[in-house]
């Protein structure tokens, strides 16, 4: 009992392991130190993108479809304007259905129609104006990101930890109440191409949502989930032959990164 009660003070003796002499690693080190701080604050930036369901029967449940998320961001002369992926709104877009985003009021859970100002297809990316309602009378109570927290490649380190707020599953908006669900990851690859992948599950409904890095002296927006990376499970006979491949999410997401983004960003505000 003795050697136990010693080997478990020896593991929990935080010992100097930093140059700048620092006894306990910040959160760029430890992943999930203060986490929920930083989810507190990224829950006020994303929005659910939503079109209009079936509101002529009595199931309340289905009068507005969850297609996927999205974040604002904030841009120049006070403009806000929301960005998710050019998969999530392409049907709805096609069949000219009016997209709508979530949006936090004074009023309440509001849901405002939205504009398409750009569309990028090849990296999967839509911008978006969200228009004011008549039932969108208080203050905007979302918060944006700012151009300051745009990162720009360098903190796509593989390893760090990150925060990946949305609505998976369709989950987040029951009852006309706005609560995303926070995920966590890490930056599984980066090849310097315009993408990332993320160890990290994501979900239907989880495109559109931002990638936040956890640094804690210098946080950034990295990117956009786009996408899970599919695998297959073999279902085999009595004899051994392959009778169907189911395939499964393998816990890896695909990512765009911030600068393509941000190059969206700026062409939409042209087109704005």
């Amino acid at each position: 009992m003795r050697y136990l009660i010693l080997l478990l003070l020896a593991a929990f003796t935080v010992t100097p392991a930093y140059g700048d002499g620092r006894a306990v690693p910040y959160a760029d080190a430890v992943t999930f130190l203060s986490t929920e701080a930083v989810a507190k604050q990224l829950k006020k930036v994303v929005f659910a993108v939503q079109i209009e369901g079936d509101n002529k029967n009595e199931n309340k449940a289905d009068d507005w479809l969850l297609i996927g998320s999205g974040f604002f961001v904030g841009g120049a002369n006070s403009v806000v304007l929301g960005v998710t992926c050019y998969h999530v709104i392409d049907k709805p877009l096609a069949e000219k259905r009016q997209v709508f985003v979530g949006r936090d009021t004074e009023s309440g859970y509001i849901r405002a129609p939205a504009k398409v100002v750009y569309l990028d297809h090849s990296n999967d990316i839509a911008i978006l104006s969200p228009r004011r309602t008549a039932n969108d009378q208080g203050n905007f109570h979302n918060l944006v990101f700012q151009e300051e927290l745009f990162d720009d490649d360098s903190s796509l380190a593989e390893g760090r930890g990150v925060m990946i707020p949305g609505y998976p599953l369709s989950l987040g908006v029951e009852d006309d109440k706005n609560h995303p669900v926070i995920r966590l990851g890490m930056i599984a690859q980066f090849t310097g191409k315009s993408y990332f992948l993320i160890d990290g599950v994501a979900s239907h409904g989880n495109s559109g949502s931002p990638v936040f890095a956890l640094n804690y002296e210098n946080p950034k927006l990295v990117g956009m989930v786009t996408s899970y990376l599919t695998d297959t499970i073999n279902l085999l006979d009595a004899n051994g032959q392959l009778r169907a491949q189911l395939p499964y999410n393998s816990g890896l997401a695909r990512a765009v990164k911030m600068q393509v983004i941000v190059d969206a960003l700026k062409k939409a505000v042209g087109n704005y």
